[in-house]
Order: C-alpha cells, then structure tokens, then sequence
C-alpha cells in the first residue's frame, strides 16, 4: 500500500494512529485478531484518508505558493494515465472526443469501478510522454513549454506526488505513477473547474 511513495518519516507518522484504527475492532469484540482480511476492510478508509492528509501535506504548499494552474492539469494528467488503458488513448484524447457532450449519468458507476481498481490494481506506471501527450489534450488554454514540464515533474517527485518508476539516469524513456488518491484528485479537479469524471465514464 505504501509503496516507495513512502519515506520512513512518512511511515512513523501515521503509524500510531494507524495501529490504533486497526485493533479497535479487536478491541470493540466486532472482529476477531486473526481475520485479517476483515481487519483490512475495516483499516483501510483510514488508511487511505491518512495517505491522502500525507500527499496534502506535500501538495498543499505547492498550490498555496500560487504554483500555475497548468501544474494541477499536470497532476490530473498523470492520474488519468495511471487508471486508464493506453489503449483508450485515441479514443478518450482526441479532438473528436473533447467536441462530445457528456451526462453525468452512471458517474456512481465510474467511482465504484476506481474504487475497486484502487484497491485491487492501484495505479499503474505510465511513461512520461503519455504523461505530457495526455495533459495537452486537457489542458487547451496555452502552450506549456517541454522544459516547464519536465521542471514541474521534478517537483512532484520529490514532494512524493509522484513516483519513478524508472532508474533516474535512464535516457531513453521515464515512467512515473500518481501517488493521488481518486478523492483527492477530485478536489484538483473542481478546483480547476475540470470535469475529471467525464473521462472515466467511457472507460468502463
């Protein structure tokens, strides 16, 4: 769950309140020591709410900096491309795509289905150019430099937002996976006034 996205700072942390959310069960007579997937169950919207207040804590100065709008879509561009098939590329980021109109029908369905991605799968590594190809098509209101790109992708590394997945000296290719939980990137989307689900209806 923790992944390298994790430092030990990190882990100590949240580790206390952690443990505690997972005896309380044992200790309420609800759950028995030795059902561990029960116990699991029962952990882990804690455990993804204390992810999500350690990932705000890092991205959260960030945007209190005033860091460009554009950086955000950089964020969402990167949690699309961790949850959704490259496969649906063309389809989902082509200009023919952006000129269709959207319901919000089935959107419980969408959130239900990364919930159990996230739980199951979680994110996936992307390389670093479909990275950037998906934010182009997202982000339509100007031209953001390459070099700008690889910058803010530096920042979101070492704040732990993202994750390489790569070996640094690496020269032909760079994968990374966003470390965002589906609820937090939502809040990025609304802030943005981006409508992230309209993506994921047709992924399902």
């Amino acid at each position: 769950v923790f992944s390298d996205s994790c430092d030990l700072i990190d882990l100590f942390r949240i580790i206390p309140n952690i443990y505690q959310k997972f005896i309380q069960p044992i200790n309420e007579g609800g759950v028995s020591m030795n059902d561990y997937s029960l116990l699991f169950d029962e952990l882990k919207p804690h455990l993804e709410s204390a992810l999500d207040n350690l990932y705000s804590q890092n991205i959260t100065p960030l945007i209190e900096n005033q860091i460009p709008t554009w950086s955000l879509y950089l964020l969402i561009a990167a949690f699309l491309a961790s949850y959704i098939p490259q496969s649906l590329d063309k389809r989902l980021f082509s200009r023919e795509y952006e000129k269709r109109k959207h319901t919000r029908k089935g959107r419980k369905k969408v959130s239900n289905a990364l919930k159990f991605n996230e739980q199951f799968t979680g994110p996936q590594a992307s390389e670093m150019e479909r990275i950037f190809a998906i934010f182009q098509s997202i982000h339509q209101e100007s031209v953001v430099p390459y070099i700008l790109l690889l910058q803010q992708t530096e920042t979101f590394v070492a704040s732990r937002v993202f994750t390489r997945t790569t070996p640094v000296d690496r020269k032909d290719v760079q994968s990374f996976r966003c470390n965002l939980s589906f609820n937090y990137i939502k809040q990025i989307s609304r802030f943005v006034n981006f409508d992230i689900l309209r993506y994921l209806d047709d992924t399902l």
